[in-house]
C-alpha cells in the first residue's frame, strides 16, 4: 500500500546548532520538511512552528533565525517565497530560551507597491504542489550551542474523500480506508 499520500505534508526535525563568535557572517543550515504533490489545485491552510529544546550559552549577544522558504506550483508555474514565515529567538546570556515555542498559522505578506504601509495577514494559499525548506541561522559572540524543532503541515482547507459518499454500506467509518 506504500504510505499516505499527506506522509510528506508536515514534519518536525531537531538540529544540533553551534556558533562561536567571528567575523564572518554565519552560514544557514537548510533542511527540507514537506513535499506536497497533490495533483490538482487546492486551496491550503499551513502551520509553522519552532522550539530551542536546550541551549549552552557562554556569553550574552546573538540568536537564532528560522525562515521557512516556499515553492508552490500551479499548473505550469512555480513561485519561489523565500521567507514565507520567519521567527527569531535572541540570545540573552542565559539559558532563559530553552523550551520557547514560537508557532504560526498566519505569513506577513510583503508590501504591494512602494509606500505601501498596510499590513496583511495570509492564511491560506493556491497550490496543488508545495516544498517547504527551513533556514536556520544561528550566530553569537561566543562559542554557544543549541538544539532547536523546527516543523510545519500542510492541509488542504476543504478535504472531501470519495469514500465517504459511497454506497450503503460502504460510506467511510474510520481510519482511512476503514470503509472501503
Amino acid at each position: 500500500m506504500g504510505y499516505p499520500p499527506w506522509h510528506m505534508w508536515g514534519t518536525s526535525q531537531t538540529l544540533n546548532l553551534s556558533a562561536a563568535a567571528t567575523l564572518q557572517p554565519p552560514s544557514p543550515v537548510t533542511q527540507q520538511l514537506a513535499r506536497v504533490s497533490y495533483a490538482r489545485p487546492e486551496t491550503w491552510r499551513f502551520i509553522f512552528w519552532a522550539q530551542i529544546l536546550q541551549s549552552s550559552i557562554a556569553g550574552a549577544g546573538g540568536g537564532i533565525n528560522v525562515s521557512f522558504d516556499l515553492i508552490t506550483g500551479l499548473g505550469r508555474s512555480q513561485v519561489k517565497i523565500p521567507a514565507f514565515v520567519e521567527f527569531g529567538f535572541p540570545i540573552i546570556g542565559t539559558p532563559a530560551t530553552d523550551n520557547v515555542q514560537k508557532w504560526t498559522t498566519l505569513a506577513k505578506e510583503p508590501p504591494r507597491f512602494s509606500g505601501d504601509t498596510a499590513e496583511r495577514m495570509t492564511e491560506l494559499f493556491v497550490s496543488q504542489d508545495i516544498q517547504c525548506s527551513a533556514r536556520v541561522t544561528f550566530f553569537a559572540a561566543s562559542l554557544t550551542t543549541a538544539q532547536i524543532e523546527i516543523g510545519c503541515g500542510f492541509a488542504p482547507n476543504v478535504h472531501v474523500r470519495p469514500e465517504w459518499f459511497g454506497p450503503p454500506g460502504k460510506q467511510f467509518r474510520a481510519g482511512e480506508n476503514g470503509g472501503m
